[in-house]
């Protein structure tokens, strides 16, 4: 596999012209020392032996990022892709899909809590230090699941001042946001400090159903994110120093942004060819979206459509000065429950209604010991160790009625499912560094991970309104949803494995403005058990040893192997240049990196279900880098851009595309040569600043963002009906402030200016041949804030 040639030139001819442009650097100032703690000290980041970026609180909030899904769009090799239902996470093209017994490989921390469900990355973002993202595997400070990255988000901790801020912002479709903050001394050792916000839109989908009288709404994707945080901050006498973090998020969705289509020209061809319209047949060629009819109790835990996320999380970090050696406990504890019910069709029929509610909460306890950076000639060190419990509990209820193919009016019946994983892990960890001289250093990590997972999946039909006896009814459910691969089983399984994760990094420091760096990671992802309803075990709807059918009164005990998948690891290698340049006013970080993934766990959707297992190997390299340049007084500009050669090295497995599946009757297909999920060749962004007094009080900002990304697939069976074209997305922001000392602001923002329409996630809708649903991205949208601070 080879990076081709002209994509290198074309790259390296951008950073090349953009250096010749500013060789004449004027008597500005230069370019802000960002500090971040990516490997556990407060360091330069121009200093740490890593591909990173960082984004300061201020930078989020001018670009109206209120999530971390806001924010992909300022990170390039980055995706994340939100539904209304769980979002993806992606980097270097690597990420976890879809399965609710995955954990990520995309590692989320928060305030340096380690936060393995995917759902919480539609927690609201607010008050923010700095959200700092770490490419390639992570294992030695960061753990296991850390084998394409990390987003790491620090919020504000309480300070010895009095201060407060309340902003407000107002935009397109009645989207409305409030945001405040206040922070006070409580006297010379203790301070407070206390954040909330609250967002609410109607949604930007159009409702063409019915004359747009879906529960009387035009809109039908609006929501409501909303979170509080009170912090606590004391500096003891004898050098102990406390932290207390609690907050408590809220997230709702009213009904879905999610959209159908049918590829009409792929039908009529499949037809001609003697394939069956189906239930696509069913589908009105007008509509949009669906009705979004109110669902029946039919399982005595149906409940209408909704999407509603909370979560509680208390974080308690001691830190303790020992001889300039820093001592650091942090323990958390964190829980969330997520209710979601919705039609999976995505369409007017109106025959299956699907009921999820997810329970978990984590415990965590990490203690560290952390020396000075080394001086010439010694040693430095960090050591560590790390426990965490989980719990997870998910019920599921796939409630089916009035289905097309089965003639009984007023029909009830379906598929429950209870789901509880219980995990514990224990980690031990150590990097070591020796400064040979003083330009010279070596990084030497290890960690080991040990975890347990125990998990009870039970999965039973039941029925309801026959008109039969129940006996026959079961087994007519039973027949009926073993055609979707589901059925009845009761299984107990647990699993062991034990990690062992090493790092070696060299570093270089030319002068105080070059660095060059080298890097060679092991990292690891721990298996696990499909937790997805429906799901394709291999067990459901086949016959015992005795030849009678598993059943509602006898439940298959005995898993499959595709109910089990195993451990993922990642060998990864990296290397880079960091340079300031211009007498501090030019900076360029450049990244090559590549990595081999081993036994990857992947997730796709066969039509029926998600389907999860240990496909591929692949290959991940490529190029990333990151500019800043102060152009004159007035001007400011930063960015980046990567490039990424994806390639499945081996993967015969895959799941079969539509057309393969309905026409050419293949259960899968051989993807190896092909780019995964989420793999654009080559994503950028550039975002052009300007700062003048307009007066002796005022001050005038203005801001110009572009993002590109070339074509990428949206779903993992590579169907080119998911494939979203390459796009640039455009944002403009205008502001007025206090130039004396910033205490008011007032500003406006266009986003995607050139109103492109980008599909993020899509899918094949289920019992239907070539329709497909589509979540997409915002249109063109306004917003005007105004902040006040004292």
């Amino acid at each position: 596999m080879k990076i081709k040639d002209f994509q290198l030139k074309a790259l390296s001819s951008a950073i090349i012209t953009i250096m010749s442009t500013q060789l004449y650097a004027q008597e500005t100032a230069n370019i802000e020392r960002i500090e971040i703690t990516a490997q556990k000290r407060t360091q330069n980041i121009q200093e740490v032996p890593v591909s990173v970026s960082a984004f300061t609180g201020e930078q989020l909030t001018k670009n109206h990022v209120t999530s971390l899904v806001d924010a992909s769009e300022m990170m390039p090799n980055v995706e994340i892709s939100s539904t209304s239902s769980m979002p993806q996470v992606y980097m270097r093209g690597i990420g976890a899909g879809i399965n609710y017994g995955f954990e990520q490989s995309v590692a989320q921390f928060r305030d340096n809590i380690y936060i393995g469900r995917a759902i919480m990355a539609r927690a609201p973002v607010f008050d923010i230090e700095r959200v700092e993202v770490l490419k390639g595997a992570q294992s030695i400070m960061f753990g296991k699941n850390a084998t394409a990255g990390v987003i790491s988000t620090m919020t504000k901790s309480a300070i010895n001042d009095t201060e407060g801020m309340f902003s407000a912002s107002y935009g397109s479709y009645s989207t409305l946001s409030i945001e405040g903050m206040f922070n006070t001394a409580i006297n010379d050792n203790w301070s407070a400090r206390i954040a909330g916000v609250i967002k609410t839109t109607n949604g930007f989908t159009e409702n063409n159903l019915d004359n747009n009288q879906i529960r009387g709404v035009d809109d039908i994707d609006g929501q409501e994110n909303s979170g509080v945080r009170l912090s606590l901050q004391g500096e003891l006498d004898n050098g102990l120093s406390v932290g207390i973090k609690v907050e408590h998020s809220e997230s709702d969705f009213e009904l879905s942004s999610r959209q159908y289509y049918v590829d009409n020209s792929a039908l009529a061809a499949a037809i001609d060819k003697g394939h069956s319209a189906g239930l696509t047949a069913l589908l009105d060629p007008n509509a949009i979206i669906d009705k979004r009819v109110e669902f029946d109790d039919t399982a005595g835990d149906q409940s209408p459509f909704n999407d509603n996320l909370e979560s509680d999380t208390a974080v308690l970090t001691l830190e303790y000065d020992l001889n300039n050696n820093t001592l650091t406990s942090i323990t958390s504890y964190q829980d969330y429950t997520w209710n979601n019910a919705y039609d999976p069709t995505y369409s007017e029929q109106n025959w299956i209604a699907l009921d999820r509610t997810e329970n978990f909460d984590q415990l965590t306890q990490e203690l560290r010991l952390v020396t000075p950076e080394a001086q010439v000639g010694g040693l430095d060190y960090i050591v560590g160790l790390y426990y965490t419990r989980q719990n997870l509990d998910l019920n599921q209820n796939a409630d089916m009625y009035e289905f097309p193919s089965v003639p009984i009016p007023d029909s009830r019946y379906g598929l429950f499912s209870d789901f509880a994983m219980d995990e514990w892990s224990v980690a031990a960890f150590t990097s070591v560094g020796w400064q040979v001289n003083e330009k010279l250093k070596f990084d030497l990590g290890l960690r080991f991970d040990k975890e347990n997972k125990t998990v009870t999946s039970l999965q039973k039909t039941y029925t309801a309104d026959f008109g039969i006896p129940e006996t026959n009814a079961l087994g007519l459910a039973d027949q009926i949803l073993a055609a979707f691969g589901a059925g009845n089983h009761l299984l107990n399984e647990d699993r062991d494995e034990t990690h062992l994760s090493p790092s070696v990094k060299i570093s270089y420091q030319e002068n105080k403005n070059l660095m060059y760096y080298a890097s060679a990671t092991v990292g690891n992802k721990g298996g696990g058990f499909d937790g997805t309803l429906l799901n394709n075990t291999g067990i459901l709807g086949t016959a015992s040893p005795a030849g009678e059918a598993y059943n509602n009164r006898t439940p298959a005990v005995t898993p499959s192997n595709s109910f089990e998948y195993e451990d993922e690891k990642a060998t990864a290698f990296e290397m880079g240049i960091k340079s300031d340049i211009l007498d501090g006013k030019g900076r360029i970080n450049v990244a090559y990196y590549y990595t081999k993934f081993e036994n990857m766990q992947v997730s796709a959707w066969d039509g029926k279900s998600y389907v999860v297992d240990n496909a591929a190997k692949s290959i991940v390299q490529g190029l990333e880098t990151d500019l800043t340049f102060i152009l004159s007084d007035y001007w400011f500009l930063s960015g980046g851009a990567a490039y990424l050669d994806f390639e499945y090295d081996s993967f015969e497995n895959g799941v079969a595309t539509v057309w393969q599946d309905k026409v050419e009757g293949l259960r899968g297909q051989n993807l190896t040569g092909r780019r995964g999920v989420y793999a654009p060749k080559v994503t950028a962004s550039l975002s052009i600043n300007y700062e003048d007094e307009l007066s002796s009080s005022i001050l005038l900002s203005s801001n110009l963002f572009v993002n590109y990304s070339s074509e990428f697939y949206t779903a993992s069976d590579l169907d080119e009906q998911s494939k979203q074209d390459a796009f640039a997305k455009l944002n403009f922001r205008i502001g007025l402030s206090d130039s004396a000392d910033g205490k008011w602001n007032i500003a406006f923002l266009a986003k995607n200016i050139t109103d492109e329409q980008v599909i993020r996630t899509s899918q094949d809708l289920p019992g239907n041949a070539f329709a497909y649903w589509v979540s997409i991205d915002p249109p063109r949208t306004y917003t005007i804030t105004g902040t006040y601070s004292f």
